[in-house]
């Protein structure tokens, strides 16, 4: 991107920070923390914080004004910073800080969620057998490093979706643009 606001790597790794201290907080606190909703949420409402407070942050920075690409850009880049640097540590810490216990707490707790998520839907038993069948193998999957990295992907991708709404609410022309 032409002219990358400074701003955009200051913000993007203060939410890297704030995500990596909530996954320490989480790991201290033990794997049942780790799979909690409002650890999602925790992390969740950081990247989605970050995405306004820079966009904000930016247009007053460049004198007020930002143009929808250029400020879908920023955001899209403060995210993005912040999902690789939290992801990279999220790799080191379940393939090298974290014990092997914790991991397999960590796959039991989901498979167990899961389940119980699904019953309480009303899904079939079949369905759920046939799921169980390979989601265990699926969870060990998406904990390795190629794993971790293929998610990073998918949730960068995910929320590629709200970084265009806040573009959107972000963007501000000024009235010599519409002359």
């Amino acid at each position: 991107m032409k002219n990358l606001n400074p701003l955009v790597w200051q913000h993007g790794l203060m939410a890297a920070a704030l995500m990596i201290v909530i996954a320490l907080v989480g790991y201290l606190m033990g794997p049942s923390v780790m799979v909690s909703a409002p650890m999602s949420v925790g992390t969740g409402g950081v990247v989605f914080a970050a995405m306004f407070l820079s966009g904000f942050a930016i247009r007053k920075d460049e004198g007020g004004f930002i143009a929808y690409k250029r400020a879908l850009g920023h955001i899209l880049a403060v995210t993005a910073i912040a999902i690789f640097a939290s992801g990279l540590f999220n790799i080191v810490l379940y393939n090298y800080i974290a014990s092997p216990e914790f991991v397999e707490s960590m796959i039991r707790m989901v498979q167990e969620k899961t389940v119980e998520s699904m019953s309480s839907f009303g899904a079939p038993q079949s369905m759920i057998r046939e799921i169980e069948a390979t989601l265990e193998e699926e969870l060990r999957k998406g904990f390795s490093v190629a794993g971790l990295l293929q998610g990073l992907l998918w949730n960068m991708l995910m929320w590629a979706i709200p970084a265009l709404i806040v573009a959107l609410v972000v963007r501000r022309h000024s009235d010599v643009d519409f002359a």
